[in-house]
């Protein structure tokens, strides 16, 4: 079996056409910065060169769009667990544009973050000869 990158979702859209895609770039880490503002009004959102750094040392930054507008997000961080529990990834923070709340979008940013922590659950298992 080919080598799959565990932290680059597949872009396929949803039956509402929400694409989920992995997000590596500032400019795509500012409209998160917008959109913190938009859904919850904060005064001080995550920066988007913090969420740069997170998607850059292990962590995962992902973004919903729907017809080329960001109406989601989705960002886990990298942690390396404590007294032997191995590494895993915490999630954050999940938000999504009022208009679209109750459409499945933060499901689905949910089930995409979902291959990057089964990889580092199963690097765990692994190495502890549990699983492999």
């Amino acid at each position: 079996m080919a080598y799959q990158d565990p932290f680059t979702v597949p872009r396929r859209a949803s039956p509402l056409d929400v694409d989920i895609r992995t997000l590596t770039h500032v400019e795509d880490m500012l409209l998160i910065e917008e959109l913190q503002r938009a859904i919850w009004g904060y005064d001080q959102p995550y920066p988007a060169r913090l969420l740069l750094v997170i998607a850059e040392t292990g962590g995962q930054v992902l973004g919903a769009y729907w017809q080329g507008q960001m109406i989601g997000f989705s960002f886990m961080l990298y942690a390396r667990g404590h007294g032997g529990d191995g590494p895993y990834l915490h999630s954050q923070l999940v938000g999504v544009r009022p208009a679209w709340r109750d459409k499945n979008v933060g499901f689905l940013l949910k089930l995409a973050q979902r291959p990057a922590e089964f990889f580092y659950s199963r690097r765990y298992l692994c190495k502890r000869q549990v699983l492999c």
